[in-house]
């Protein structure tokens, strides 16, 4: 029924049982072998799969990219609108370049007064599917939201507590 389903296939990236994640390396009769990313062989029987969920990672048309950034409660409203309106026109000017996709929407908001931060929270989508594609825009757009708070005179903050000591008057 796995052959027939086509529900993976060798070399599809597929999580199961357990949270197991791996590489499906050989379907047999009986059982299917998945290769884990720390090189660990695991065979399932094939029975197994009928009734567990299986995530195919591969089968996705792209991936999500998410990210909480912190800057320090010294930063301005207006530097933190600015920060965003930017970092929008940087992802929409260069969604080619940087493989981020349009066909989904993006997010880039302020969601919480933080502990020790104020959290601008970012969603947005990689058009690719592949890991290296994934790793790199995601490296490129960190670089950029790095530039675009350096420019706009923001600081990332970075947990931390405040200690009020205070004097008897006795």
């Amino acid at each position: 029924m796995i052959i027939i389903e086509k529900r993976f296939k060798v070399g599809d990236i597929i999580k199961v049982i357990g949270n197991k994640t791996g590489v499906i390396e050989h379907i047999g009769f009986r059982s299917t072998l998945i290769r884990l990313f720390d090189s660990t062989p695991i065979f399932l029987p094939n029975h197994l799969f009928s009734d567990a969920p299986v995530i195919n990672y591969s089968k996705r048309h792209f991936r999500r990219i998410e990210m909480i950034i912190a800057f320090e409660y010294k930063s301005s409203n207006e530097d933190l609108k600015k920060f965003i309106s930017e970092l929008n026109q940087y992802i929409e000017n260069n969604s080619n370049n940087f493989k981020i996709s349009e066909d989904f929407q993006k997010s880039i908001v302020i969601t919480e007064l933080n502990d020790s931060s104020i959290d601008i929270q970012l969603f947005c989508y990689c058009k690719s599917n592949e890991w290296n594609d994934f790793i790199h825009t995601r490296e490129n757009l960190i670089i950029q939201i790095r530039n675009i708070a350096k420019k706009n005179n923001l600081s990332f903050a970075f947990p931390s507590r405040s200690i009020y000591l205070v004097q008897n008057e006795n």
